[in-house]
C-alpha cells in the first residue's frame, strides 16, 4: 500500500515534465498550481468559447468554474469531496476577477459547511498569461474519523460576500485564513495606522504587524485550543518588500524562541483586499496538548532566511519548511551571481535550485523525510521566464516524479537581494517502508 501518490498525473508538452494537479498522503489531499487550462495550449478553449463575448458571463467565473470542477473530480479520486477542504490559497493579476470567483467558489461550497480558510492575494503574474485567478487546495479525507470544524471566534469577523471560514481544525491541527489589521470589515483598524495628520507616530507596518498578530492570531489560536507557541507555519505576505526587516524585527519579538517555519513573499501593490494594506498573515498551528509531535528542525549547512524562525518545522506527518533562497551570509551564493564578463554561460536560475534543493534535501534527511515524497512545491519567482530552468532541476533530482508544482511572478526584491527564486515546501513523512507511486486515469 502506498501513503503518497501523484493523482491524475498529466504530461505538459512544451515544459518537459509530468504536473501532479494532485497529491494523496496519507489522509491529506494537496492540490497545487490550478489555473483554467488544458495543459496542452493554455486557457481551456472551451472556457474562451463559452466566454467570446459579453452576453456569454464573466470569463474569471467561467475559469472559476473550471478549476472546482477539476478539483471535484481530483477529490473524488481520493474518496473526498468539498467538504473535506480545509484550506484554500488563491492568487490574482487582477483584483477585478475576485467577485468572479467567489460566485463560482460559493456554488461549489453549497451544501457543505461553507468556504474553509482562506489567503487571497494579488500578485504580478501568473504561469498562463492569459488566466485570471490561480488556486491551491489542501483537504484532509478524516480517514481516522477526525471532524473537520470551522471555527468563528469573535472578532474575526468575515464579509458575507465572501463568507470564508477563519479558522479550520481538524485533529491536532488549526488552519488560519490569511489576517489583516482590518476592523469590523471597515478597513485598517484606527490603533493600526500612521495618524494622517503625522508623516511619522510609528510605521505601518510595524503597527499592522502587531494588531495582525496581537488582535487576530493570538485569539483565533486561542479559539483552537492553541498559543503562538503552537504555530508551525506562517506565510506574511508585504506590499512593499522595503519593510521587510521592521516586519521581521515584530515577528521576533513576538514569536521568540517559539520559532514557526516562516516564509515571506513580496506581492503587488496593493495587494490585498484592503486597498491600503501593508500585509496579510496566514499561519498552521498544532496543538502540542494532545501528544502530536512538534519539532524544529536545523541543520549545520542551512541557515534560514530569517533568524528567528525555523529552517523547518516537523508537524505531526508533515514536514514544513521555511521560504528557501540561494543565500548564505554575503548574500545570494557565488554560483548565482551573474558574471558580466560571461553573461551567456552557465544558469543563475538552475544555480539557485541546485543550492536550495540541496538545503531542502538537508531538511528533510535531517526530519527523518525524503524530498521525493514533497506535497506542495509553491515557487514564487521575480521572472517566470526561469520556470522552465527550475523544473529542469527539479527533474535532475527527482528523475521521472510528477511534480506538484505552482508558481506565481511576484515583484522584487525578494528578502535577499538578485535572489530571482523562493520555494516553499510542504514534505509528507509516510511510515516506515512507504514508496510513492502515481495513479494515473
Amino acid at each position: 500500500m502506498s501513503a503518497v501518490e501523484a493523482i491524475c498525473p498529466v504530461e505538459i508538452p512544451r515544459a518537459g515534465f509530468t504536473f501532479a494537479p494532485a497529491m494523496k498522503a496519507g489522509p491529506w489531499v494537496f492540490a497545487s498550481g490550478h489555473m483554467a487550462a488544458d495543459y496542452a495550449v493554455g486557457i481551456d478553449p472551451a472556457v474562451l468559447a463559452a466566454t467570446r463575448d459579453l452576453r456569454s458571463g464573466a470569463r474569471q467565473e467561467a475559469e472559476a468554474a473550471h478549476i472546482f470542477r477539476r478539483l471535484s473530480g481530483l477529490l473524488a479520486e481520493c474518496g473526498a469531496d468539498f467538504s473535506n477542504i480545509v484550506r484554500l490559497d488563491q492568487y490574482y493579476p487582477d483584483w477585478r476577477a475576485v467577485p468572479h470567483y467567489h460566485r463560482a467558489r460559493h456554488k461549489a461550497f453549497k451544501g457543505t459547511q461553507g468556504v474553509p480558510a482562506s489567503t487571497s492575494i494579488l500578485q504580478d503574474a501568473l504561469l498562463y498569461p492569459d488566466a485570471s485567478l490561480h488556486v491551491e487546495m489542501l483537504a484532509h479525507t478524516r480517514a481516522g474519523g477526525e471532524a473537520i470544524e470551522v471555527l468563528r471566534p469573535d472578532g474575526l469577523p468575515v464579509s458575507s460576500h465572501m463568507g470564508f471560514a477563519p479558522i479550520v481544525r481538524v485533529g491536532d491541527m488549526l488552519f488560519l485564513s490569511g489576517q489583516m489589521a482590518e476592523k469590523d470589515n471597515d478597513g485598517i483598524a484606527p490603533e493600526a495606522r500612521v495618524p494622517s495628520t503625522h508623516h511619522w507616530k510609528g510605521s505601518a507596518i510595524r503597527l499592522e504587524t502587531d494588531y495582525i498578530i496581537r488582535n487576530k492570531l493570538k485569539p483565533a489560536l486561542e479559539a483552537g485550543g492553541a498559543t503562538l507557541a503552537d504555530v508551525v507555519k506562517a506565510q506574511a505576505y508585504l506590499s512593499d518588500p522595503n519593510d521587510i526587516p521592521a516586519f521581521h524585527d515584530v515577528w521576533s519579538q513576538w514569536f521568540g524562541d517559539a520559532a514557526a517555519a516562516l516564509t515571506v513573499v513580496p506581492c503587488a501593490t496593493p495587494g490585498f483586499n484592503v486597498i491600503e494594506a501593508s500585509i496579510e498573515i496566514n499561519i498552521v498551528a498544532m496543538r502540542t496538548d494532545r501528544n502530536a509531535e512538534r519539532r524544529e528542525i536545523a541543520v549545520d549547512d542551512v541557515s534560514p532566511v530569517f533568524a528567528s524562525s525555523a529552517a523547518a518545522v516537523r508537524a505531526g506527518d508533515l514536514l514544513m519548511i521555511s521560504g528557501l533562497i540561494a543565500c548564505d551570509e554575503g548574500g545570494l551564493i557565488p554560483a548565482a551571481r551573474p558574471d558580466p564578463r560571461q553573461p551567456h554561460f552557465g544558469s543563475t536560475a538552475k544555480a539557485q535550485m541546485r543550492h536550495i534543493l540541496d538545503q531542502a534535501e538537508a531538511l528533510c534527511a535531517a526530519a527523518g523525510a525524503r524530498l521525493d515524497n514533497v506535497v506542495r512545491i509553491q515557487q514564487f519567482q521575480t521572472d517566470l521566464r526561469e520556470f522552465p530552468q527550475t523544473v529542469e532541476t527539479w527533474r535532475e533530482r527527482l528523475g521521472d516524479r510528477p511534480l506538484p508544482i505552482s508558481a506565481v511572478g511576484v515583484p522584487g526584491p525578494l528578502p535577499v537581494k538578485d535572489a530571482t527564486i523562493q520555494l516553499d515546501l510542504w514534505v509528507y513523512i509516510p511510515p516506515a517502508g512507504v514508496e510513492q507511486r502515481t495513479r494515473r486515469d
